[in-house]
């Protein structure tokens, strides 16, 4: 196992050098401008990750930083709240989030909230909650399975991002470090009932990476930090983990109070961002950048 390790950080090494289709820095995939919608104040100051809906036409799923309540909140596209979802049985200790893609049941999307976040590195295990996504207006999500995980190298590790393969369904967790990120994998089936193990990847040259997203059918991903995105093009049918050792190509964001969350839309045709308030109680807008 240690010895598969060493050789894909040796690959990414390698491959972070080479330029697939679309891939070319610099190359301008999506608009520089985006359409900005101003958020209400005070509606999810700590948004820590974000999701276009797959089945409810037009909205976003929210969640917000460790500490506040264990819900969903949704916002359309236009920036308007809608009714906040509580999920049951479950306590927000650092959520930083949000996925939506393949899950157990075939055809039908799953939502990924992952209680990740570890900014002092002080906790031994992790917890990632999975449901079907949920419709916007029942009101409360009682039904969900947590997977609990620690870290092979028994290290508590802070990140911020997952991903989940949409052919393997392993779970990707992408650490947040000032100039790295670690890749560790829970392979599919996760065990709810016992604890699992996240094991190391490999490493990529990209620093304090704060969300990643999945456009639908598994044809691109989307990283982003505090100052811009990467975005890699790929197939459905190349795994994450190869995927995402070749050169992204650079996306410009424009400047956010304390921009953390990103996501494709449901139609492939862009993605969204969305910042936290931040220190300066900046207004908050969210972000649409268009496919070009």
């Amino acid at each position: 196992m240690k010895l598969a390790s060493s050789c894909w950080v040796y690959i990414v090494v390698i491959f972070l050098g080479a330029c697939g289709k679309d891939n070319e820095p610099g190359m301008e995939v999506f608009s520089a401008q985006p359409i900005a919608k101003e958020v209400p104040e005070g509606y999810a100051p700590e948004a820590s990750g974000i999701v276009d809906s797959y089945i409810n036409d037009g909205q976003l799923w929210l969640i917000q930083d460790g500490g506040n309540p264990a819900e969903l909140l949704p916002l359309s596209h236009e920036g308007i709240p809608g009714p906040k979802l509580r999920i049951e049985g479950v306590v927000n200790r650092d959520w930083e989030e949000v996925f939506i893609g393949a899950g157990p049941m075939q055809g039908k999307p799953y939502l990924y909230i992952a209680d990740i976040g570890d900014n002092f590195k002080e906790y031994g295990e992790y917890t990632i909650l999975r449901f079907p996504e949920p419709l916007k207006d029942i009101g409360v999500v009682n039904t969900v399975e947590k997977i609990g995980f620690r870290y092979e190298d028994g290290r508590s590790r802070n990140a911020n991002a997952i991903l989940v393969d949409p052919k393997s369904l392993d779970i990707l967790i992408l650490t947040k470090e000032a100039d790295k990120v670690d890749i560790y994998t829970i392979a599919y089936p996760q065990l709810s009932n016992a604890i699992n193990q996240a094991s190391f990847r490999g490493s990529l040259n990209l620093g304090s990476i704060t969300a990643a997203s999945l456009a639908p059918g598994g044809t691109g991903i989307l990283l982003r930090n505090y100052k811009e995105a990467y975005y890699w093009n790929t197939t459905s049918s190349t795994p994450l983990i190869d995927a995402l050792a070749v050169q992204p190509a650079v996306v410009s964001l424009v400047r956010e109070p304390q921009g953390e969350a990103i996501s494709f839309s449901s139609k492939g045709d862009g993605f969204f961002t969305l910042s936290e308030q931040g220190p300066a109680s900046e207004k908050v807008r969210l972000m649409f950048y268009s496919r070009k």
